[in-house]
């Protein structure tokens, strides 16, 4: 049986992540005192982070004396003595990377980057990133394709950018590793293969990498390309989720809660929907929810039910936005208030969530919450239809009976609309 749910919670919900949004050379990779390089789809003012402030203004030392804190003027001294290091430590590299050695090219090109001890200067990094690259440096490669992959001194190229990626991760660089991995997944610049993205987030998942551990899981649990392996989407994400990544400790909790590559056990379900959770996923918050307004596992408690749907749904998500609606709507761990629970139901409805359709539009025939509309109830009832909502065509060809013809063109004009949007 397969999970059909969990590839379209998480894997629309965060592939573009990877893809798109990982981080670039890590704090190991730097040369002192250099930031960290950000997103690979960062705009290239965006690609280096701005220095830190420069030295302070000199002025009548009497009066700064008085007025300016102890603690300002220390960081005035520090920022000055940083500068002063950065700029020694530029001579040092340059010296070096000149003589051909290649860990002081690539950081140089990184002082170049981010400006540390010189002025930034995207040409100049990407000189010094391509002499360290040929020399076979797997940072250097790294950040090469970068800056072809967001045109940071160079015209942006994709398949440039694809090349030097592949030469660092063939190095067993991890960064680099994640990246194809997602690329491929996608089939971004390149034809999509999932055997491909397996291999790379393999290499990575070896490594330890948090993230390619939830992509590989990801890709066993979908099973194309690959034969599903329920054992082995947990194994990844356990090997994730003890590094606290959030999305695998609720893939893991839904494994647990449905039996799947592992004994069926709420508690232990619970355990991990309770770690991502507090980690902020909406998600486990919504699972989590579910789990105390059941009593299933954890005693029964609609206040702590609650506090975790509104969580989740304070996030957008509709699901958890139905279930605080209709406690709301009971007065179940919450003060009932028929105003919240149709505020609650329409936030739901408009993601398209056929219940809080079906529920907004019984709200707006009886009047409950809001004000009695026949025409936008039967909208409502309309698009709960179509969404599948079974209930739906019994209640709107019920409806229609005591609406006018104007009544039901309206309802359909808005109906219309809402899908137009």
């Amino acid at each position: 049986m397969r999970v059909a749910g969990i590839r379209s919670m998480m894997i629309r919900k965060c592939i573009c992540l990877l893809v798109i949004v990982f981080v670039g050379c890590s704090q190991e990779q730097e040369p002192a005192n250099l930031s960290r390089i950000p997103s690979v789809n960062s705009s290239p003012n965006a690609y280096v982070e701005s220095p830190p402030a420069g030295d302070r203004q000199e002025g009548d030392s009497s009066s700064e004396l008085t007025t300016v804190p102890i603690e300002q003027e220390e960081v005035a001294v520090q920022s000055t003595t940083d500068a002063q290091l950065a700029e020694e430590m530029v001579k040092s590299y340059r010296a070096a990377a000149i003589q051909g050695d290649s860990e002081a090219q690539f950081n140089l090109g990184m002082s170049y980057q981010f400006g540390k001890g010189v002025s930034q200067d995207y040409k100049e990094a990407l000189k010094w990133f391509r002499k360290a690259a040929e020399q076979g440096y797997a940072k250097a490669q790294y950040c090469l394709g970068k800056s072809y992959h967001v045109g940071a001194g160079v015209p942006q190229d994709t398949k440039e950018a694809l090349k030097w990626y592949i030469k660092a991760a063939e190095q067993g660089y991890l960064e680099a590793q994640c990246f194809l991995g997602g690329v491929y997944l996608l089939g971004k610049g390149v034809p999509e293969d999932t055997k491909e993205a397996l291999k790379w987030y393999t290499k990575a998942a070896e490594q330890g990498n948090a993230e390619a551990q939830y992509f590989l899981g990801l890709i066993y649990n979908d099973g194309e390309g690959v034969p599903q392996d329920y054992k082995a989407v947990v194994k990844w994400h356990r090997k994730a989720a003890e590094q606290e990544y959030a999305d695998a400790q609720f893939s893991l909790g839904l494994m647990y809660s449905r039996g799947l590559g592992v004994p069926q056990d709420d508690k232990v379900a619970a355990k991990w929907f309770r770690k991502a959770a507090e980690q902020g996923n909406a998600e486990a918050q919504l699972c989590l929810g579910m789990m105390y307004n059941d009593g299933k596992s954890v005693p029964q408690d609609y206040k702590e039910a609650a506090k975790w749907f509104r969580k989740a749904a304070e996030q957008g998500q509709a699901g958890a936005q139905l279930c605080l609606g209709m406690m709301c709507l009971v007065g179940e761990g919450v003060p009932q208030d028929d105003k919240e629970a149709a505020k609650w139901f329409r936030k739901a409805a408009e993601q398209g969530n056929a219940e809080a359709q079906y529920g907004l539009a019984v709200m707006y025939h009886d009047g409950q919450g809001v004000l009695e509309d026949y025409a936008e109830a039967y909208k409502w009832l309309i698009l709960a239809g179509m969404n599948g909502h079974k209930d739906a065509p019994m209640r709107k060809k019920e409806l229609r009976r005591n609406m006018t013809p104007s009544q039901v063109e309206e309802a359909q004009r808005r109906a219309k609309a809402f899908l137009e949007r």
